[in-house]
């Protein structure tokens, strides 16, 4: 017998499905608070949820009026920060999720996790501008121009460190006039290409405290709608297509690391491992590289369903949330997944 709620849930999770199913480069997001007390997700439908964990039950739907690019909290949970497709990076307080502040003109935009500190990405597309802002006055304290283009960005867990990657430029002096037969394998065929065309990306850290450019890399591999994550030896690069970028800052190395699947969203674990999701699969990257089989997960009956993205929870778990507006709750230690929640 279907039940009402029964019901509901597969219209909404039609409805999700039709809307992105097979779309890479979706917007959704979640993050949870420090305290594991709060998940906050979004996506295409222009409005974000917060669920107490407790007994993972809908508490607040806000209405932001923009497709959801990016949530996350400040390292002393205080603060949920909600980045709009509009530009508009509005904050919300967690005590009451009251709207404290919109900040307007932001592309992208990253918080501390162990510091009082955010960065985010503003100018033009040529010439892009780093700027740092104190999470706890919510006032800018400098601005970095950087004179580059710049893509992504993400901020160390200390607040001192910004990576950066630029947009994918093409470079002469890169351009290799014999590149060689062109390969079978996906991933490799894809950087042969690159190098055969000159295309190129170029990573680089910026030290928040003097607001310089003080390292870089360039990168070979045709990395798209990609999220950067701090390592204890530099970053991560969490790629759409089929691998992991790793920086070694301390040997110099960018190294790519294959999947064998694509990634339509990314998380990091509070242990440093970092998810990736496809279609009803994930699967976690630690960051010497080493990648886990792929999970499957439970399937919605006729629907398709894509991990879009993952943020960490208390107690050695982590959150996954799907297009279908589901949220997947996994324990880290094994991968093994605990709970399935509806979110409507």
């Amino acid at each position: 017998m279907i039940t009402r709620h029964g019901l509901i849930t597969a219209c909404l999770s039609f409805l999700a499905a039709f809307l992105s199913a097979g779309i890479a480069h979706a917007d959704f997001d979640c993050a949870g608070s420090p305290d594991g007390k709060w998940l906050v997700a979004g996506g295409d439908n222009r409005t974000i949820f917060v669920l107490a964990t407790d007994k993972w039950e809908v508490k607040q739907r806000i209405w932001i009026g923009a497709r959801i690019k990016s949530i996350q909290f400040t390292s002393d949970g205080k603060r949920c920060l909600v980045l709009g497709g509009d530009k508009a990076l509005r904050v919300f307080s967690s005590g009451d999720w009251s709207l404290e502040k919109t900040i307007t003109g932001m592309m992208h935009f990253s918080v501390a996790r162990n510091a009082p500190v955010a960065i985010g990405k503003t100018g033009s597309w040529r010439e892009s501008v780093i700027t740092v802002w104190s999470t706890e006055s919510l006032k800018m304290v400098k601005e970095i121009p950087t004179g580059k283009s710049i893509d992504r960005i993400a901020i160390s867990h200390d607040g001192k460190t910004a990576y950066a990657r630029s947009t994918t430029q093409t470079n002469a002096e890169e351009k290799e006039s014999d590149a060689g037969p062109e390969p079978s394998d996906r991933k490799a065929k894809a950087i042969w290409k690159m190098k055969k065309d000159g295309r190129v990306t170029d990573a680089y850290t910026i030290d928040l405290m003097e607001g310089r450019i003080v390292d870089s890399i360039r990168c070979f591999d045709s990395s798209g709608n990609y999220r950067i994550y701090p390592t204890s030896s530099g970053c991560a690069f969490a790629s759409y297509y089929e691998y992991t970028g790793l920086w070694n800052r301390e040997s110099n190395e960018y190294r790519v690391v294959s999947t064998k699947t694509y990634a339509y969203g990314s998380g990091q674990a509070s242990n440093g491992m970092i998810y990736t999701g496809s279609l009803s699969t994930f699967l976690s990257i630690s960051e010497e590289g080493v990648f886990s089989g792929q999970i499957s997960t439970e399937k919605l009956p006729g629907f398709p369903e894509y991990l879009q993205a993952f943020s960490p929870l208390a107690r050695g778990r982590i959150a996954g949330f799907t297009d279908a507006y589901r949220v997947i709750v996994i324990n880290t230690e094994d991968n093994s997944i605990l709970r399935y929640v509806n979110v409507y």
